[in-house]
């Protein structure tokens, strides 16, 4: 019976320790995964940030020419000629 017992435990002890390594494995490729989405996500709220502050400092050098816009002088003397 001593041979049993012993028998019985060796599988049931080796189980356990395989899930956990095969859970190990996958969480590991979990973090992977979620480190390089946060790579990504940080990559791309900077190109945005960037892209917003060009478009800000673009449309306050705009507004500074405003009137010097040659288009914009030909829309309102367009309009005085009809």
């Amino acid at each position: 019976m001593a041979n049993r017992g012993r028998g019985r435990r060796g599988p049931d002890v080796e189980r356990p320790n395989r899930e956990r390594d095969h859970r190990d494995i996958e969480n590991e490729a979990l973090r992977r995964a979620v480190q390089q989405l946060q790579q990504q996500l940080a990559h791309l709220q900077t190109e945005r940030q960037e892209a917003l502050n060009q478009e800000s400092e673009e449309e306050d050098s705009y507004g500074d020419e405003e009137e010097g816009n040659p288009f914009h002088r030909d829309h309102s003397t367009g309009s005085n000629r009809s």
